[in-house]
């Protein structure tokens, strides 16, 4: 073989940390990118069913929650876009000899989700302007006030009639975005249909017929629904209690519903998932190895336990405790998923690409830097964002 052609030892890279550090930074990051992203998934499939109940039934509440989904879609595939930096570049930075392969195998199909994602987003921007109402344009934080007012002039010429198209079009945006995704993921996980055993590739190759994509691909859609559901719920329990109880239990009911639904078929979508992987790899989630059986498990247990606290929740007078309290179980089951998706992956990758063989000399002071700015960052976005969320409408 080619010199040129082998990757150089991991002694030689100044990487900034460990790579046990490395590895929890991507669980991190894949963890925080998770939330948006399912709900730039699953929010415009939600708006575009309460808009129809709304108009059929005559449901004004559900006409109101329809505009506020509408409103913040655009700010959803805005954050899923920024938190997907930290784990593809540290992913990359530990599993880049496989990420590559693998999206090159996958040839346009990779290529074309890069259009497909900014028409989508831009159609949700249009839908978001289209909504506006009488609240603050959702365009305000990022355009100056000349260029909204332009867009608002253009809108008001008749071209606001669009806006379902536009919905319609964001939907199979998004969804053609995480069908990518899944596909990139479970090739990740099949090296010997990108690897050196493969021999010289010949067409597109799309995993679909491998055992792992449907259950992969059927969780990735439930976890998007199960925490779009979930944080329109909390919406309603919020609204609920600043004395909105009708808007705000339609929005609580029409969330709730979302979430105990799909959470409750991935008591189902997971094991299969597991059960789908090569016999070696799902016999560590199923007691072969504890800590990774223990991870899965737990997170299992977490999901029944936050869907009975919203089902809770629905039939309360003051369900924002609920709420709270079911939120923190959300999280314990989305970083478990995660934890154990990076399980798979080392076992798979770790020993193709010898990482667990390779010593690394961290370079301790620049990932404690790197710590602290992420640490200071985090703190002041979530600040702008409490801020920001608790300035009063215009009545």
């Amino acid at each position: 073989m080619n010199s040129s052609f082998v990757p150089p030892s991991l002694a030689a890279l100044p990487l900034p940390a460990s790579l046990d550090a490395l590895k929890g930074l991507l669980v991190a990051g894949e963890t925080a990118f998770l939330v948006p992203f399912s709900m730039a998934l699953g929010w415009p499939i939600m708006l575009l069913v309460a808009e129809v109940l709304g108009r059929t039934r005559g449901d004004t509440s559900l006409r109101r929650l329809a505009a506020w989904l509408a409103r913040r879609i655009p700010g959803a595939i805005a954050f899923a876009i920024i938190l997907g930096m930290l784990p593809f570049y540290v992913g990359n930075l530990l599993y880049g000899f496989a990420v590559m392969p693998a999206a090159q195998h996958m040839a346009w199909y990779v290529v074309g989700a890069v259009p497909v994602l900014f028409l989508g987003y831009a159609a949700s921007w249009w839908v978001a302007l289209r909504r506006r109402g009488s609240e603050p344009s959702t365009l305000r934080p990022f355009l100056p006030d000349i260029v909204e007012s332009y867009l608002l002039a253009f809108r008001r010429r008749g071209l606001e009639r669009p806006g379902l198209i536009m919905t319609l079009f964001t939907v199979p945006a998004m969804l053609a975005l995480g069908f990518v995704l899944a596909a990139h993921s479970v090739l990740m996980l099949r090296p010997e249909l990108w690897g050196p055993v493969a021999g010289v590739p010949s067409g597109v190759l799309l995993p679909v017929h491998e055992p792992q994509f449907i259950p992969f691909l059927l969780h990735m859609f439930l976890t998007a629904m199960g925490i779009s559901g979930f944080m329109v719920a909390w919406h309603g329990a919020d609204r609920m209690a600043d004395g909105e109880m009708a808007y705000g239990g339609s929005a609580l009911v029409f969330g709730g519903i979302w979430f105990t639904v799909s959470f409750g078929f991935q008591a189902f979508a997971g094991p299969w998932f597991v059960l789908s992987l090569p016999q070696e790899l799902s016999r560590q989630f199923l007691g072969g190895v504890f800590s990774s059986s223990a991870i899965f498990w737990t997170g299992m247990a977490a999901g029944f336990l936050a869907l009975a606290l919203v089902g809770f929740a629905m039939f309360s007078p003051e369900p924002r405790t609920f709420i709270w309290m079911a939120a923190g179980l959300v999280v314990c089951n989305l970083v478990s998923m995660v934890i154990s998706h990076q399980c798979a992956r080392e076992a798979v990758l770790d020993e193709l690409l010898g990482l667990g063989t390779r010593s690394v000399d961290p370079q301790k002071g620049m990932f404690l830097l790197f710590a602290i700015v992420l640490v200071l960052a985090t703190a002041a976005i979530s600040w702008m964002i409490w801020v920001t969320s608790r300035v009063q409408k215009p009545q």
